[in-house]
């Protein structure tokens, strides 16, 4: 990677070029220029504000970006921090948050509602939405006066009643309106001591007693409430310290992840589920029986024990550094593309690309790294949770049944919406209401019942952005699942196909995305870049299944037949565009035309690529 910047008066420039044949991502010291705005200076698109922790920037091989660093009120007004108002909170000395009478009902009704509707982790917006009832506290250590708390709380949302997790401190320091935290959100009385209640789920306290309680496997238990520490055997035996390195990723998940000293990635997660939990399941089998390399390895988890009923509260992964997920490279990798031959196109130059060659060795390097997974994750004939189990009719009634019920919430919620639509995406939903009766014949003659293969444990919510490019390598990451199903549904063994399918949709996502994108700035003549984007999309699959085929040749896993092969991907494509359409339509609407013309291609092309 090369960065320079060039500086006249008060115009700065910033240059960055990767040189390699490979992506790379770089961290830049762009502290003197703190508050400016980088200005991307041939798409004039606007990137995050400089602050005072390092610059983190992704390029795709021998890719470079020019950038104008903008001082902020020359680029966009400074918006004003609104600083909610704060309660009070009186806490006596040696209290319980639950045991707590009059500063209980306050916390619930004035303190957590205001709060909970200004964190990302939380579904609802609207604080007057919010009533959520304290159930359990207990102390987050066994030691000092000043702990932090994990606070339990229920709420109703989306018509259920979901517990949470809120970690809490006390800042033993007045409550400053001029350098507000934004992680506080009460003021605290003690006595004659003033604080400031703060959620500490990425604060660096909290972040090293986690990790100080599994290097000890400390367990906690106040009232009838067990807090479990586990590790496992990649915990690394040395000092924990409090960190100044913690980097907060924003998701759009019920979890708070932080990454600290790029050696622990956690992950807490807010809403929780009785059960066992598919990530630390997953993630404690390859690390502890399998022996995955190409995965990160889990160090441990934690968890709370209460009636014999467990439910997770977190993880921490070794983190691996790498050049970007999967998503993000197939973009950049896209968008040179597009380049590329809008410039060919002008001047009749028919070489062949040269973004496509690296993209599909990393294509095809996944599509391995699949393969050893599932062979990895079927391994073990001891455990019965991971023992393969032959595919049954009875599986294969429970698909369709899930798929009709799904595809019919879509339809009903596109007939329901489709007059607010916009027009692209209002004729999209046409033609795929149109489709309802084509899918429901689809559904019952696609799949036979003597289905030749077996379930597995999958990672099963596989697409482009759950793999990291590592130098030239593929680690595969979040073994979570479908956070929209419950843990149980998630467990569930299922064909290698579900998963092969969700990366091929995860594909044509992109290929329709850098079109969409490309259209937007101008015409597609004669549609030759439509033409080139498909190519680009038939070679990336057979990249993918190339490399795949060549570790599952040997395993029995999937069928024999190669036209029950073949109808089995395709079905579990349809499954997988109907749920990304249902996602789409209740939390992205600015993505709905994307995945109303996957879903439309699905329904309207047969799959024919594995076979």
């Amino acid at each position: 990677m090369l960065a320079y910047v060039r500086q006249y008066k008060d115009e700065v420039i910033l240059c960055v070029a990767n040189l390699s044949r490979s992506a790379q991502a770089t961290e830049l010291d762009l502290s003197p220029f703190k508050d400016r705005i980088p200005i991307e200076m041939l798409g004039r698109s606007r990137f995050p504000a400089i602050g005072e922790l390092p610059y983190m920037i992704t390029l795709a091989p021998y890719g470079f970006y020019w950038f104008q660093l903008k001082e902020r009120d020359k680029s966009e007004p400074v918006v004003q921090r609104d600083v909610p108002e704060f309660e009070t909170l009186v806490v006596p000395l040696g209290s319980t948050w639950v045991s707590l009478a009059r500063t209980r009902s306050v916390f619930e009704r004035d303190v957590l509602p205001g709060h909970l509707s200004r964190s990302r982790w939380y579904p609802e917006r609207s604080s007057e939405a919010i009533h959520p009832s304290l159930t359990a506290a207990i102390p987050f250590c066994d030691i000092g006066d000043n702990r932090p708390w994990l606070i339990f709380f229920k709420a109703a949302e989306r018509k259920e009643t979901m517990r949470y997790l809120l970690p809490m401190q006390i800042e033993w320091m007045r409550f400053d309106r001029e350098r507000y935290n934004p992680q506080a959100f009460a003021a605290v009385r003690q006595g004659a001591r003033e604080g400031t209640l703060l959620d500490a789920g990425t604060s660096p306290i909290f972040l090293a007693l986690l990790l100080h309680n599994l290097q000890r496997s400390l367990t906690v238990e106040e009232n009838g409430l067990r807090l479990e520490f586990r590790p496992t055997s990649k915990f690394p035996d040395k000092t924990i310290r409090e960190s100044d390195q913690i980097r907060v990723i924003e998701t759009e998940r019920c979890n708070t992840i932080a990454v600290v000293d790029n050696e622990f990635f956690v992950k807490i997660h807010r809403e929780l589920e009785a059960g066992i939990h598919p990530e630390i399941e997953i993630g404690r089998f390859l690390t502890e029986v399998a022996h995955f390399p190409n995965t990160p390895p889990l160090l441990g988890s934690f968890e709370l024990v209460q009636d014999e009923e467990s439910r997770a509260l977190g993880s921490v992964h070794g983190f691996i550094e790498n050049q970007g997920n999967g998503w993000t490279v197939s973009l950049a990798y896209l968008d040179r593309f597009v380049d590329e031959q809008r410039v060919r196109s002008a001047s009749d130059d028919a070489r062949p690309s040269e973004e496509q060659p690296p993209y599909l060795r990393y294509l095809t390097q996944a599509g391995r790294r699949v393969g050893e997974l599932h062979a990895a994750l079927s391994s073990n004939t001891e455990l019965v949770d991971f023992v393969p189990e032959p595919t049954k009719n009875d599986d294969v009634d429970l698909w369709i049944e899930n798929i009709k019920a799904q595809a019919g919430r879509v339809f009903a919620t596109l007939t329901q919406r489709r007059d607010g639509l916009r027009e692209p995406e209002r004729g999209l939903a046409d033609q795929v209401l149109a489709k309802q009766a084509d899918l429901h014949e689809r559904l019952s003659t696609l799949l036979p019942y003597d289905i030749d293969g077996h379930n597995i444990r999958l990672h099963g919510d596989f697409h482009l952005g759950q793999v990291l490019i590592v130098k030239d390598d593929i680690f595969v990451v979040d073994f979570d699942g479908d956070e929209r199903l419950p843990i149980a549904e998630r467990r569930r063994k299922a064909p290698p196909a579900r998963d092969i399918a969700g990366f091929l949709r995860s594909i044509d996502c992109s290929v329709r995305m850098a079109l969409d994108r490309a259209l937007r700035n101008a015409p597609d003549d004669h549609g030759r870049l439509s033409a080139a984007l498909s190519d680009w999309r038939d070679q990336a699959v057979a990249a993918f299944l190339a490399g795949y085929r060549e570790i599952s040749a040997n395993q029995r896993l999937w069928p024999a037949d190669p036209h029950t092969v073949e109808a089995m991907l395709s079905f579990f494509m349809l499954e997988k565009a109907v749920a990304e359409t249902e996602y789409e339509l209740a939390y992205r609407p600015d993505w709905l035309r994307i995945a109303l013309g996957n879903l439309l291609d699905v329904l309207t092309v047969p799959a024919s690529e594995f076979s």
